[in-house]
Order: structure tokens, then C-alpha cells, then sequence
């Protein structure tokens, strides 16, 4: 409350500066209503006062800025006493000070509180990833956290397992309250792997606090998931994939050839193993083939379920026809296997060249056939002699 030079309505006062205060009062905690001291007056006469609100530094609070004049005429009542009577009006800013305006029904200030600054929470969801069959390498996978059908987080494996997902933030009292997330992989099946659809169903409760300073805390309070409570880094659970490679077939072939004699279906034996790097076939039990008429020999078409470098040889079988030279050459046969990575083995090489349609041939059997040395024919011509 503080005095001011007389005026009328619709004068310009000028303001006592606030240390010239005559009076000061404080709101009551609940009503909001505040007295001053009580003025005593000793003759009669019209005095003028101006009422503000001191702006304080409460936090997040607005204060009125608005100011009253209040006039005050005492009077005589001519035996023996005064009394007092007050008049409120309006006043309003001009630009030689304020100008009294309207008359009010009395003093009111109203202020504003508001949070003008959030202090947010934030939660990071993290799981694991396993692969079988495969070495597991860095951002092969991919998955998310959705809330109510939308995504929230998206997170990706590293090259130990590991998955961090991006944060969830919760900056507003309207991020406050009981959050439902489903964590999930992204990835689709193909080229080998076998997604797993496992989901994992987490909950996170979030608080926000009015700190009555203009401030707020977020906090994320509890996390679990399927009930099971989680505490930092909130490992969900493992995603487990799994990697498989088509088998690979190779066709094994050869030729007879004959010379000296006609060539005929099953005429010569063929042996195929399977061996060591060594190439010995000492106590192996092989597969026998023989040749068509035209020469072509098919062997055993072997399947390759694993990765790896395996060892073959091929051997024609002597046998006892006579005057048959028989070309036993051994045939050593090198295979190398190998997984594509995208589901599938594929034939490297065999001895060391790319092979077409997964067939290789090893070779030519070139066998000779001549009359033995040793042969001998005999033949008796006879006849019948006439005389007349």
C-alpha cells in the first residue's frame, strides 16, 4: 500500500516508489485474502493510496501486475467523530504514469503457476541375440518396440550378441503412467536363417513430479517384463536364430575308351572311395560301377552336408579278359565345399577347377586290347580227289 499525490478520476498519479510503502500485507494460505494495518486518520480530509502486488521469485509463478488506487474520504460527523470511507478504481498504465479508471468492487491479484522446465526420464530396453550354424556379425538383425501397434525403439545387434535399442523419452506429465511395450525381431526369414518370433511383453511405469518451483522430474519407477522385474540395462530376453545350408550334390563321371575291340555295356569295373587327404584306400569298402556301350562312366553322386574338403579316388578294376590292358591309374579327386552364406553349399572346386552343373569327370580310362604273343591257331584244309 502506498501513498500517492490526490487526484480524480481519470487523473494521472504518479506511483510512490515501493520502498515508500505505508503498509504491507501477505495473502492467507488457503483463502488467498490479505489485510493491512489499519490506518488511523485525525481530521477529516480525502487521501489517495495505490495497492500492488511485489513480485516475488517463486518459481513458474506469473505475477498480477495489476494496481489499484484506492481513495479514501474521512469526514466530520459534527459531534465528535470521524469515519472513513473507501472507493476502488482501476488503474492503468499511461505514459505519464497511470491513469485512474473504473471503479471496482474491490482488490483482487491473480497470479499464475506453471512448469516452464521438465527434467525428462528416458528408458533403453536391451536383449540378446544368439545364432546357430553361423558366425554372428554386427546389424544382421533387426528389431523394435512398439506400443499400441507403433514403434517406439528400434535396436540392432553387435558381433558378441548384444542389443542396445534406441531410448525411449518421456518429456511431458502426459508421458506419465503405465506404458505397455512388445519387443520383437524385425528380420524375416531367408537365405538359411530361421527368425525367431519370439516376443517379449514389458512394462514401464513413469512419474512425473510438479517440484512447485516451476520445475518438473520425470522418472521411470519399475520395469517388467512378463511380470518379472528388470533393473538396468533391462535385458529383455534372447532371440535365437538359426542358420542351415541347403546340401550340395556332385556328380562324379568318366570315360572308356576301348581300342583294338568293340566297346560293350558293363564290359570293364570301376571303383569309387571315399578317403583321407592321403588318398589310401587300404581296407575301404568302395562303390563299384561299370561303363554303358557308348563309354560313360557314372559314378556315385555324392551330397555334402557340411562345409569341408573331401577326398576321393577313382580306380578301374583289373580284370581277366583276355588281351585286355587295363588302365588302373588311380584318379585322386580333391573336393572343396563351401557355404555361400546365403543358405547354400556350393562346390569351390574339384582338383582345383571350377566345376559347371555340380559335374566332374575324372578323366579317361583308356584301355587297349591286342592278340597275346603266346596265341596260336591252327587250321587243317581237306579235300576229296576224283578220277574218271
Amino acid at each position: 500500500l502506498s501513498a500517492a499525490a490526490a487526484a480524480e478520476d481519470g487523473d494521472t498519479i504518479t506511483l510512490t516508489p515501493a520502498e515508500n510503502a505505508t503498509s504491507t500485507a501477505y495473502n492467507a494460505a488457503t483463502t488467498g485474502a490479505f489485510s493491512f494495518t489499519s490506518i488511523s486518520y485525525a481530521n477529516a480530509g480525502t487521501s489517495w493510496y495505490v495497492v500492488s502486488e511485489n513480485s516475488g521469485s517463486v518459481g513458474g509463478v506469473t505475477y498480477d501486475s495489476s494496481r489499484f488506487a484506492v481513495k479514501v474520504v474521512v469526514t466530520d460527523d459534527e459531534v465528535g467523530a470521524l469515519a472513513a470511507a473507501k472507493t476502488v478504481y482501476a488503474l492503468t498504465p499511461s505514459d505519464n504514469g497511470y491513469t485512474v479508471g473504473d471503479e471496482m468492487r474491490d482488490i483482487s491479484f491473480t497470479n499464475t503457476y506453471a512448469v516452464t522446465k521438465v527434467t525428462p526420464a528416458s528408458l533403453t530396453l536391451t536383449a540378446t541375440k544368439t545364432l546357430s550354424g553361423k558366425t554372428l556379425t554386427a546389424k544382421a538383425f533387426n528389431f523394435a518396440v512398439t506400443e499400441n501397434g507403433t514403434i517406439v525403439a528400434t535396436g540392432t545387434n553387435d558381433a558378441d550378441g548384444p542389443i542396445t535399442f534406441s531410448a525411449i523419452n518421456y518429456t511431458t506429465s502426459a508421458a506419465a503412467g503405465e506404458h505397455t511395450y512388445t519387443v520383437s525381431e524385425t528380420s524375416t526369414n531367408g537365405n538359411g536363417i530361421t527368425v525367431d518370433g519370439t516376443t517379449y511383453n514389458v512394462v514401464a511405469n513413469v512419474t512425473y513430479t510438479d517440484n512447485g518451483d516451476g520445475t518438473a522430474t520425470m522418472a521411470v519407477t519399475s520395469v517388467t517384463e512378463n511380470g518379472k522385474a528388470l533393473a538396468s540395462p533391462y535385458n529383455v530376453g534372447t532371440f535365437a536364430n538359426t542358420y542351415t545350408a541347403q546340401p550340395v550334390s556332385l556328380a562324379l563321371t568318366g570315360t572308356k575308351m576301348l581300342s583294338g575291340k568293340a566297346l560293350t555295356a558293363g564290359m570293364f569295373r570301376f571303383n569309387l572311395y571315399e578317403t583321407g587327404s592321403t588318398f589310401a584306400t587300404a581296407g575301404l569298402t568302395p562303390v563299384t560301377v561299370s561303363n554303358d556301350a557308348r563309354g560313360n562312366i557314372a559314378f556315385e553322386t555324392k551330397t555334402f552336408s557340411t562345409a569341408g574338403t573331401y577326398y576321393f579316388v577313382a580306380q578301374e578294376i583289373a580284370g581277366s579278359n583276355g588281351g585286355v590292358t587295363y588302365d588302373t591309374t588311380a584318379r585322386d579327386i580333391t573336393v572343396v565345399v563351401s557355404d555361400n552364406g546365403l543358405g547354400s553349399l556350393v562346390i569351390t572346386s574339384v582338383n582345383g577347377e571350377t566345376v559347371t552343373n555340380n559335374t566332374y569327370s575324372v578323366g579317361t580310362f583308356r584301355n587297349t586290347y591286342a592278340v597275346p604273343n603266346t596265341a596260336s591257331a591252327y587250321l587243317t584244309l581237306t579235300g576229296t580227289k576224283a578220277l574218271t
